[in-house]
């Protein structure tokens, strides 16, 4: 659950009836520790919350102030990189799918773009479907198989024109 943290702060950004496309692996080379262009203090982008948050990245893990619990990353819980695009891809314990995040920096901040599915609308309105096909597992999820050349393709021609949520640099 608390892998999942970071992400619960990207859905209150994005439309609820979207989802996070779920992967069989996450893509490209695991990194051992988080690239220091990531690492820094940044302001929380939830404006609702009465409390002053920030999220602290470091060398290998990231977590919010007001919580002190350190993510580390770890088997379930990875950033990697692929063609110099970087991903931060997570697992819950009870789930065998990733989550991924594409990561950008933007000058001093930073922009993080879910990669999300929405299983209710038409497959040719959902972007991620001109790339992959998702197939649906036994427990009825929709999961993606990871293929690194077409996730760089969507990530390069169709997710950045998506609005992205920035975590500004403190």
């Amino acid at each position: 659950m608390k892998i999942f943290i970071f992400l619960s702060l990207l859905s209150a950004i994005f439309l609820t009836a979207c989802n996070d496309a779920k992967f069989d692996r996450y893509p490209g080379t695991r990194l051992d520790s988080i690239p220091m262009q990531f690492r820094g203090v940044f302001k929380d982008p939830d404006k609702k919350s009465k409390q002053k948050n920030f999220i602290v990245i470091e060398k290998n893990y990231w977590m919010e102030s007001v919580k002190g619990i350190k993510n580390y990353l770890s088997d379930s819980m990875v950033i990697s990189n692929y063609k110099g695009a970087y991903y931060f891809s997570s697992m819950e314990a009870n789930n065998r799918y990733w989550q991924i995040l594409y990561i950008k920096p933007s000058g001093n901040d930073l922009l993080l773009y879910p990669f999300l599915f929405d299983k209710n609308i038409a497959r040719e309105k959902n972007s991620i479907t001109k790339y992959f096909s998702p197939k649906m597992d036994e427990d009825s999820n929709y999961i993606f198989t990871m293929n690194e050349e077409k996730l760089y393709e969507y990530t390069q021609k169709e997710l950045i024109k998506e609005e992205a949520m920035r975590l500004k640099r403190k």
